[in-house]
C-alpha cells in the first residue's frame, strides 16, 4: 500500500539527532492513517515482534538483526574464551556488510562507541528496507524502528547516567539503601 501522505508529513530523522516524537506518539498519529492490517503490524513491530509482521522487508530486516546479533555473540564469545555455537541462533541470508560492520565495531574499546557503531550499522540496515518504494508501508515500518534507536539513545542521557552513578556512591558509602 502506498503512504505517500503519511511519509511525506513526518520530520526527517537523523542518527544520533533528538527524536522528534516518541514510539507510542508516532504509533497513535500513524494508525488512523493506515489499513487496520498494516496498523497493526506496526503495533506488532514496536513491540519487537519481528517475526509477527508478515512483510517481506521485515523479515530481511529481522534475518539481518539475528546475523548481527550472531556476529556480537561469536565475536563477546571468543573474547571469554566460550563456545560461540551456543549464543547463535539460525537465520536466512547473510550478508558481507554485516560481519564487516560487527567486526570494526567490536574493535573499537569504548563500549558506548561500540554500540553507537552497532546501531549505526542496524540504522543503514533499516535505510535498505525502507529504499524502494519510498512511500510504502516498509517506510513507515522503517521510520517507527529508527525512531526506537533514536529513543534509546535518547534514554541514555550523560546526566541520568551521572545522578545513577552518584547515587550508587553514595549508597554504596552511607550503607543505605532504596
Amino acid at each position: 500500500m502506498d503512504y505517500t501522505y503519511l511519509v511525506a508529513s513526518l520530520p526527517l530523522l537523523s542518527f544520533g539527532g533528538e527524536p522528534p516524537m516518541t514510539v507510542a506518539e508516532f504509533v497513535e498519529y500513524a494508525t488512523p492513517l493506515m489499513a487496520p492490517r498494516d496498523a497493526e503490524g506496526l503495533r506488532k513491530l514496536v513491540a519487537g515482534r519481528f517475526e509477527d509482521v508478515r512483510h517481506p522487508a521485515i523479515q530481511a530486516l529481522a534475518a539481518r538483526e539475528t546475523q548481527l546479533r550472531n556476529a556480537v555473540a561469536r565475536a563477546r564469545a571468543v573474547r571469554v574464551g566460550q563456545d560461540p555455537g551456543r549464543y547463535t541462533r539460525p537465520h536466512e541470508g547473510w550478508q558481507v556488510a554485516v560481519e564487516e560492520g560487527v567486526a570494526q565495531a567490536m574493535a573499537i574499546g569504548d563500549p558506548l562507541q561500540r554500540e553507537q557503531a552497532l546501531d549505526q550499522l542496524r540504522w543503514g540496515l533499516i535505510d535498505e528496507i525502507a529504499a524502494a518504494p519510498a512511500f510504502g508501508l516498509q517506510a513507515v515500518y522503517a521510520y517507527a524502528l529508527k525512531l526506537s534507536i533514536l529513543e534509546e539513545w535518547d534514554r541514555r542521557d550523560h546526566q541520568r547516567g551521572m545522578d545513577v552513578a552518584h547515587r550508587v556512591i553514595e549508597e554504596s558509602i552511607t550503607g543505605i539503601q532504596l
